[in-house]
């Protein structure tokens, strides 16, 4: 063999072995990419499998979800609960047959029109029929109901109200076991308790405070909007009622209401709520009874059935920074005592509700 054809062979011997050796590396680099594409692919199936599986595993035992709150407090243009029976309304029935009687039935048509506060207070056989009549009337209209609270163990500064803690637990327990049926109402927490505080012992102080929490804590948690009541401008000042207040474990979810039953003007009880307020925290909401407001205190202060006074601004949510509500809580014409020739407390007074309406400005 010349070395010409020795060359011509070891070139072609090298140029197999390369085309060998490459097809080799090309079969290599499709088995490795291919099963890699093959992993990839599978893995992705089975993420998808296990998202699908665990939406369909899991769905059947998830409780729905309730939607979260959009607002704590209770929202403008929200319509109160008038109350299908009240003293005013019963008033009129009477008169309606006497002629003579016709502009008075007109003035107690604007009390018996009027949102007013349901008052639940102390062991009546008949007072769940009553709540529920409530209840339903409310749900019938589609209105929300005010309630308050007014049977804490040594009412005021000592006498009457539940015989012991335990008994107004029991109270409280039973009345949200109506008033869940509602998707909102506004709860007021026993008037005069937190302002009246110090003349009670320390061990009774602690009581009212336990009872006052737990009524906060059950209609809280019912959804309901809570407000304790702090007295008013011209009473306890806003420094003791905040230390009171602050002793109640939830107060930062609650508000308070002020003048309950009183007199005092607007323009007073809003800078001594926002005062108070501010003590609090500076965003704790308020509302304020304008029941008999509309003309201020008598020059006296009388606080018993005082003449010359006026219904206030009508019931309605507003939004005027804390204060979140005037309220009718105290219902116009139901006597303070036996005071000033008016009959024992919580009985009606029908030439003093007409009084009231007579003397304001807001009709």
């Amino acid at each position: 063999m010349t070395k010409n054809n020795q060359d011509k062979s070891v070139d072609s011997s090298a140029n197999h072995k390369l085309a060998v050796l490459l097809m080799l590396v090309f079969v290599l680099m499709i088995a490795y990419f291919g099963t890699r594409s093959y992993s990839l692919i599978q893995r992705d199936d089975s993420l998808g499998e296990e998202a699908s599986g665990s939406q369909v595993d899991t769905a059947p035992d998830q409780e729905p979800t309730k939607p979260e709150e959009t607002s704590l407090r209770p929202k403008v243009g929200t319509t109160l609960y008038v109350p299908a029976e009240s003293t005013a309304r019963n008033q009129i029935n009477q008169w309606q047959d006497d002629p003579a009687r016709n502009s008075d039935i007109a003035l107690l048509n604007i009390l018996a029109n009027t949102p007013t506060a349901i008052w639940l207070s102390g062991p009546d056989a008949d007072a769940p029929t009553r709540l529920q009549g409530h209840i339903e009337a409310a749900l019938s209209t589609n209105t929300m109901p005010v309630f308050v609270l007014y049977n804490i163990p040594q009412l005021g500064c000592g006498e009457g109200g539940a015989t012991s803690l335990a008994a107004y637990n029991s109270w409280i327990d039973d009345i949200v076991t109506h008033t869940t049926l509602l998707d909102e109402y506004i709860i007021i927490v026993e008037p005069d308790a937190v302002p009246m505080i110090s003349c009670l012992s320390e061990t009774n102080m602690q009581a009212r405070i336990d009872a006052i929490s737990h009524a906060a804590d059950v209609f809280l948690n019912d959804g309901a909007y809570v407000y304790v009541d702090a007295g008013h401008s011209s009473w306890v000042s806003e420094q003791d009622i905040a230390k009171t207040l602050k002793q109640i474990p939830r107060i930062d979810e609650v508000g308070f209401s002020l003048n309950i039953s009183n007199f005092q003007a607007d323009d007073d009880l809003i800078a001594f709520g926002n005062s108070l307020s501010n003590l609090l925290g500076g965003n704790t909401p308020f509302v304020i009874d304008s029941s008999r407001n509309g003309l201020g205190p008598d020059p006296q202060n009388e606080w018993c059935n005082p003449f010359g006074r006026s219904v206030g601004k009508q019931s309605k949510i507003v939004d005027e920074g804390n204060l979140e509500a005037y309220l009718w809580i105290k219902v116009p014409g139901e006597s303070d005592a036996a005071c000033n020739g008016g009959p024992t407390e919580g009985h009606w007074w029908a030439e003093y509700a007409l009084d009231l309406v007579r003397n304001s400005n807001e009709f």
